[in-house]
């Protein structure tokens, strides 16, 4: 479970650099002259505030699933370790007698 958690944790770091690389206009068009106009601005604004909301969003949830595994690691090795001490394994053999 630690090691999913690890991985699920390098996710949420995933999700933030992914977020910082959308960044909507900058620098010189790669498809040439297009219209200026307010809408098409706009409307790439709230589609870049959008993806940047949900990447974060995203990371968070990778951040807190990986909490909760290696919570749940924790838990199950206490829980062994307290069991070790109460368990008595019996030799399978000397029941069948």
């Amino acid at each position: 479970m630690n090691i999913t958690a690890g991985n699920i944790g390098k996710l949420a770091g995933d999700f933030e650099t992914a977020k910082g690389r959308v960044t909507g206009v900058a620098g010189e068009n790669p498809f040439g002259a297009m219209d200026t106009s307010d809408g098409i601005s706009s409307a790439l604004g709230s589609f870049t505030s959008g993806m940047q909301a949900e990447l974060a969003a995203a990371a968070r949830l990778m951040t807190a699933t990986s909490e909760a595994l290696r919570d749940a690691a924790k838990v199950t090795a206490e829980t062994d370790e307290a069991a070790r001490d109460s368990l008595t394994v019996h030799n399978p053999d000397d029941m069948r007698a």
